[in-house]
């Protein structure tokens, strides 16, 4: 059996939490994190820029007390 990668890991993890959104850039850094996110039952929320992820982040937060995550490189 092949080891777990972290970004299999991370996914799991976030999974297992109860995470329902994720707000982020797409982009070569973190491809492996958002194919590994993309194969569990969190949404993603794509952005243009890391500080519309950690705004929309924030705002998540303010209206439902649930801390999603904001991926950025």
């Amino acid at each position: 059996m092949p080891a777990m990668t972290p970004s299999v890991a991370i996914a799991r993890f976030l999974e297992a939490a109860g995470t329902e959104f994720f707000f982020g850039v797409v982009g070569h850094g973190n491809w492996a994190l958002l194919d590994a996110l993309d194969r569990t039952r969190i949404r993603g929320v794509r952005t243009r820029s890391e500080d519309h992820a950690v705004h929309m982040a924030d705002g998540y937060w303010r209206t439902t007390r649930r801390p999603p995550p904001a991926v950025v490189v």
